[in-house]
């Protein structure tokens, strides 16, 4: 690899790993900066990084079209209700980077939802960001993080005030699909503790659903 190819390499991944503005914007801004810094780069190289470019666009977008469909459908479920049956876990973007990230790699490893109560500041785009954002630095550090849904109907339905909330549900068979079950049996654990421990806890001594949490434990996604 020869000095012009790391330099501008350099600038390729000194640019925004994760953008929402025209992908032609992108590259151009991409072009400027890397001739201002290098002074010529070679036509072939910068095909070159503009196919990485497109890649990296490509799968950030997938991964955002799988969150758009998991909050478009609990936006526009608001009135009726989705059917929550199992466990799981209700965060906030207020909630430490870390924390959200632990757990959601906890989640994951357990296959249990991950759910946020609205929009940042009420805003699609700002969400989208936030969500992007916590992917690249779930990659990076090694978590696993596989998508958010944004639900207000289940935050209402198991009364989650306070944040991170595990809820472990069986939803009756009476209960139809897009209704909300006003008598769904849940319990819930509130608090900075473990997945697991939250399972072990309504395990032991939850009131309405101790089976559904034993069953998901002895479960566990390996």
């Amino acid at each position: 690899m020869n000095r012009l190819y790391l330099i501008a390499l350099t600038v390729l991944c000194s640019l925004p790993m994760v953008s929402f503005a025209n992908l032609n914007d992108e590259l151009l801004a991409m072009d400027k900066v890397a001739k201002e810094q290098v002074g010529s780069i070679s036509q072939d190289t910068l095909n070159n990084f503009r196919d990485r470019a497109m890649q990296n666009k490509e799968q950030n977008i997938a991964f955002i079209n799988k969150l758009l469909s998991n909050t478009r459908e609990g936006m526009q479920q608001k009135k009726g209700g989705k059917p929550a049956d199992g466990a799981m876990l209700f965060i906030s973007f207020s909630m430490p980077e870390q924390m959200i990230l632990s757990l959601a790699d906890e989640a994951a490893h357990f296959g249990i939802p991950v759910v946020l109560k609205g929009l940042v500041a009420g805003d699609f785009k700002k969400t989208l960001q936030k969500i992007a954002y916590l992917q690249q630095k779930a990659k990076k550090e090694g978590y696993r993080f596989e998508g958010l849904s944004i639900d207000p109907v289940w935050f209402e339905q198991f009364d989650i005030t306070s944040v991170p909330a595990v809820v472990v549900t069986k939803r009756p068979l009476e209960c139809e699909y897009q209704q909300m079950c006003k008598n769904q049996p849940f319990d819930v654990v509130f608090g900075n503790v473990s997945i697991k421990k939250s399972l072990e806890i309504i395990a032991e001594k939850g009131e309405e659903v101790p089976d559904a949490a034993k069953k998901i434990l002895g479960g566990e996604n390996d």
